[in-house]
């Protein structure tokens, strides 16, 4: 269950990552 629980946690990180890129005009420019 806890590491079940820490890969919850990890996509919703990454999720959050994914829409504070998104929101940059220049995100293309990274990758």
């Amino acid at each position: 269950m806890l590491l079940k629980k820490d890969f919850f946690f990890f996509f919703f990180s990454f999720m959050i990552l994914f829409l504070a890129l998104s929101f940059v005009p220049c995100s293309s420019c990274i990758f």
